[in-house]
């Protein structure tokens, strides 16, 4: 099963001190994370034991999720006269990352037995490449000559009107947090169910 989930957008500070990886399953991805009413079989080990009760036998399922970055920062040029011309972009940033999991869950015959799960995955990703360009404020490529100006750093469609670059920044940071999550869940009527986890992060 695959499932694709929206894009959105990650404040910076969510970059730094780490971001949520995504849900567990395609189909939890794929249902805007629903998977604390709709998970079933080794999918609830994370996302609600409770529904480990509908088990039955054992499932093992196996997880990967390629996510996509896809940055661009600028900010607008205009003339004397307020007339758009470019924008002055100063970050162009992309890349995929990907992440894998497993969860598996073992029901045994008797209906009085729970259902025992365990799952391995990332909870928290800190995978960002970050570069940017250090602009003169004052310098323009049309303030040169124009044989001059093929020797300048930075050439583009746009390069008259857009600033000197000076220098760049470049900021790159990697890794993640591991969880592994050990669950039980049983079924104690039609209308009631109950579940439990405990959670062990390594960095």
């Amino acid at each position: 099963l695959v499932g694709v989930s929206a894009a959105h957008a990650v404040p910076f500070s969510d970059l730094l001190m780490g971001s949520a990886a995504e849900d567990g399953s395609a189909r939890e991805a794929a249902m805007g994370g629903t998977g604390a009413t709709t998970a079933t079989g080794a999918d609830a080990v994370t996302a609600n034991p409770a529904r480990l009760g509908d088990a039955k036998g054992f499932d093992l399922r196996v997880h990967a999720s390629v996510l996509g970055d896809d940055e661009r920062r600028s900010f607008p040029v205009h003339d004397s006269f307020s007339g758009y011309l470019a924008d002055n972009v100063y970050a162009l940033n992309g890349g995929h990352h990907v992440y894998g999991g497993f969860s598996a869950t073992w029901k045994g015959d008797s209906s009085l037995l729970p259902t025992l799960g365990i799952s391995w995955r990332p909870s928290t990703v800190f995978d960002y490449d970050y570069h940017e360009d250090v602009l003169s404020p004052f310098l323009f490529r049309s303030d040169f000559p124009e044989d001059v100006r093929a020797s300048l750093p930075g050439q583009n469609y746009v390069s008259d009107f857009k600033d000197l670059p000076l220098g760049s920044n470049t900021f790159e940071m990697s890794g993640q947090v591991d969880r592994l999550t050990l669950a039980a869940g049983l079924d104690l009527t039609s209308d009631l169910d109950v579940g439990d986890a405990l959670y062990f992060d390594q960095l």
